[in-house]
């Protein structure tokens, strides 16, 4: 993931061609060795009568990757932040304590949900997302998890990310795409000249809305159905249950919701539905 370190050993006074390894690896014909992390390696050398000898090779590791400069101080600040292609992850590390941050930055095609994952195997991190003009983080979206951060951006716009944590040599994987939207639409199955609800559907009616609203459900399982609504922060700001039958379709009704942007999420058993709700204002 980083440009990790090599070792080249070459030999001469023995006889006939040469094999190497390091340390209680495979004799190999090349003394080339790549992908070293930072430490110390036993290079031997043997010649075709099998005469050996060894040398100690320390590898220095600056903490340095692909989006770093010298010193590691390339991407550090928000005016440094390093151009990232929506969809392709990448793979860097903060790996000394004198690397205070890194910054990227993409830029939006439409306008929509967009989602930042972020993955390392062991150590701390904290990564968000900025406008170009402000230090506060961008408010995330409800689905958000600690890994996987959805954000509603406008189009063509410029957005920064900011990585803090670590340090540690192992890199991290980044990636910012637009958010894959779940199907809203019922599947159907056509059988013995009869309509079947094969999956949970929900949908909202008037959407958008003045201040009250439906959430139709038709359900493919007995058992309770949970509506949560939530704000464009994620808080909760109701949440009903409601008996449902395999088959039937039920009506839950809403008012006095003046906010302008809301989310719904539907579950019954294992089967979810999330949308988004447009107010009046």
């Amino acid at each position: 993931a980083a440009d990790l370190g090599k070792i080249y050993a070459s030999a001469s006074g023995g006889w006939g061609t040469y094999q190497f390894k390091i340390g209680n690896g495979s004799y190999q014909s090349s003394g080339l060795f790549t992908g070293l992390s930072a430490g110390t390696y036993r290079v031997y050398v043997k010649d075709i009568k099998g005469c050996t000898v060894f040398a100690d090779v320390n590898v220095v590791d600056d903490g340095n990757d692909a989006y770093e400069g010298t010193g590691g101080n390339k991407n550090n600040t928000k005016g440094k932040a390093v151009q990232i292609a929506l969809g392709v992850n990448i793979a860097a590390r903060i790996a000394t304590t004198g690397d205070p941050a890194d910054w990227y930055k993409f830029t939006t095609t439409a306008a929509g949900n967009y989602t930042v994952n972020f993955t390392h195997p062991s150590a701390s991190f904290v990564f968000n997302l900025f406008t170009s003009g402000s230090t506060t983080p961008i408010v995330t979206q409800p689905g958000s998890t600690a890994t996987a951060k959805i954000y509603n951006l406008n189009a063509a716009t410029t957005y920064f990310i900011s990585v803090t944590g670590g340090p540690s040599y192992v890199c991290y994987s980044l990636s910012a795409a637009p958010t894959l939207v779940t199907r809203m639409n019922t599947d159907l199955i056509v059988k013995e000249n009869k309509l079947t609800i094969d999956k949970l559907n929900a949908y909202v009616f008037p959407n958008p809305h003045r201040g009250a609203f439906g959430i139709k459900i038709e359900s493919v399982q007995d058992g309770t159905a949970i509506i949560e609504i939530m704000n464009s922060a994620g808080q909760m700001i109701s949440e009903k249950r409601i008996p449902v039958n395999k088959g039937g379709v039920s009506i839950v009704n809403f008012t006095n919701m003046r906010h302008s942007i809301l989310f719904y999420r539907v579950i019954i058993g294992n089967e979810v539905r999330t949308g988004k709700i447009i107010g009046p204002n």
